[in-house]
């Protein structure tokens, strides 16, 4: 992102992606298409829109009137007439384009809570019990099921799916957060039922461990890769089920509907590589076997067709 203050936000930095310390001036407000916008106002007395789309998956409790955030975004512009330079705004893409920014000294807003951090894989066993998580979000809110609700959380020890409080904002892939809630089981999975949840800044991914065998409780809910050769692929209504080989092993993959990944981006025959989180199967499914779930479509790539130098992802 390229610095930037309200001054230099105008004609000649439209479409690019500066970013700005500011502090929020008023309230979040929504349009009829869903739309989020918000002034901010810079260390100099500027005063810039903010502004972000329903795509965002952004709502007005993003941000918080009197708080301070950097944000990052695209410039874009809706002038008050023909030819005329103004009507900038920052557009912001999702969740990781908003930081928020330590209060200064002095200053009344609350002080940051000072609870350490319980590692997930310690959490995990503590059923019931009510703990501090810090984690990256891996998998999104769209994936599980339609509530919008259920988001996958990973730290350096293991991963969770988490619960989020209703209405609150799902925070996107690639964000740091901090929860709190209460440690539960559904389905047989570990699950964080979230009753606050503070947004941090974008953070680094974790490598995806590679799958060698049969996946299991060691992995569950975290990201891992496979690759190999694909054996079947088969539609069951909205969803599609695969099997890749790992070894001399059948690895489940699950194709979920959140997912939107087609299931003809795998073919029978050809050799594939596939990234996704670790889930256990239902207590009463009639296949027992652990699963790779793909998140997005770009989980998915087929190795190049010998003879060409075409990839499929």
């Amino acid at each position: 992102p390229l610095p930037a203050l309200a001054p230099a936000l105008a004609e000649a930095p439209e479409a690019r992606l500066p970013g700005v310390e500011a502090t929020v001036a008023g309230a979040p407000w929504t349009s009829t298409a869903h739309d989020i916008s918000f002034d901010v106002v810079d260390a100099d007395g500027g005063r810039i829109r903010i502004m972000a789309d329903a795509s965002s998956g952004l709502l007005t409790t993003a941000v918080t009137a009197g708080r301070s955030y950097r944000l990052v975004g695209v410039v874009g512009q809706r002038a008050s007439r023909k030819d005329a330079l103004d009507g900038y705004r920052l557009w912001l893409r999702d969740g990781r384009d908003i930081s928020p920014i330590a209060a200064p000294r002095g200053s009344t807003a609350p002080a940051a809570t000072t609870v350490p951090a319980t590692p997930i894989v310690r959490a995990i066993p503590m059923l019931e019990a009510t703990v501090t998580l810090e984690g990256v979000v891996t998998a999104p809110a769209t994936l599980l099921d339609a509530t919008g609700r259920r988001v996958v959380v990973q730290d350096a020890s293991a991963a969770i799916e988490v619960l989020l409080p209703v209405g609150a904002a799902a925070p996107a892939v690639g964000q740091r957060i901090r929860l709190a809630g209460v440690v539960t089981r559904a389905y047989g999975a570990p699950r964080l039922r979230a009753t606050s949840i503070t947004a941090g800044g974008a953070a680094m991914l974790p490598d995806p461990v590679g799958l060698i065998g049969q996946p299991g409780a060691a992995l569950e809910w975290r990201l891992a890769r496979l690759t190999g050769a694909v054996v079947a692929v088969s539609r069951l209504g909205s969803r599609w089920r695969a099997e890749v080989l790992a070894g001399s092993q059948r690895i489940l993959v699950d194709g979920l509907p959140g997912s939107a990944a087609p299931s003809t981006a795998l073919v029978a025959g050809r050799t594939a590589t596939v990234t996704g989180v670790v889930r256990r199967p239902y207590p009463g499914a009639a296949d027992q076997r652990w699963s790779l779930v793909p998140r997005e479509p770009g989980d998915l790539g087929l190795a190049a067709v010998a003879g060409t130098n075409r990839t499929r992802s």
